[in-house]
């Protein structure tokens, strides 16, 4: 009797304790459906033309994220569904990239991000440029922008198969937290001939934090 009544009092702790385990992946599970909510919600204006492709990738995501085993999947599927969600922006005609060295920086210090724009259209062209033809953007938040157009030239010519370059530095203004960062390109090409078609493209998000990991 006395060592089924040992038995008993090691399964009990033991149930109790599987019991708080999946209590927690579950609350893990329901923040991570909700981190995919809400990136959508931000970028909801930018995904317009795909909706229902955009649709299938978060339920997808949901899906996986409910038969994921541990934190460690869950992270990966958040990941990998948001990846899925900036595919719907690929553009054949150019390929629009962004990185940066450091994506954690401290508060009050500037992100160096390198924006990448190659021309696969199979033609030369003579893109309109007014100061830059790229533009930052992250939900709530605006980048202090000071415009001397006098400084910059009109139009680049914007050869096949080119890479076209710059990089910027920003962040400096960024609040303690995780941001999604993505910039937009938009230009006229061959603006003297035709001056109605404008190129408008999003690039992939990358995300970039402040303090974010620094427990601060």
């Amino acid at each position: 009797m006395k060592r089924k009544g040992s038995l008993l009092i090691l399964i009990i702790p033991m149930l109790f304790s599987l019991t708080a385990c999946n209590s927690g992946l579950n609350e893990y599970r329901e923040n991570a459906k909700a981190e995919i909510t809400r990136f959508v919600t931000d970028w909801q204006h930018i995904f317009n033309d795909h909706q229902e492709a955009l649709n299938i990738a978060v339920q997808k995501g949901e899906e996986a994220i409910n038969k994921a085993r541990n934190k460690k999947e869950i992270d990966s599927i958040v990941k990998n569904t948001k990846a899925d969600i900036d595919a719907l922006l690929i553009n054949d005609d150019y390929e629009f990239s962004i990185s940066t060295e450091m994506v954690v920086k401290k508060s009050g210090e500037d992100f160096s991000v390198e924006v990448k724009l190659k021309n696969n259209s199979g033609a030369d062209i003579e893109m309109s440029y007014f100061w830059s033809p790229f533009w930052p953007f992250a939900p709530r938040w605006q980048y202090p922008l000071f415009i001397e157009p006098s400084e910059f030239p009109e139009t680049v010519t914007f050869l096949n198969n080119e890479t076209y370059t710059e990089t910027w530095t920003l962040g400096a203004n960024f609040e303690v937290g995780k941001h999604d960062l993505r910039f937009k390109a938009l230009f006229y090409p061959n603006y003297y001939e035709d001056d109605t078609n404008c190129v408008v493209i999003w690039s992939p998000h990358i995300e970039i934090a402040v303090d974010y990991y620094l427990g601060k």
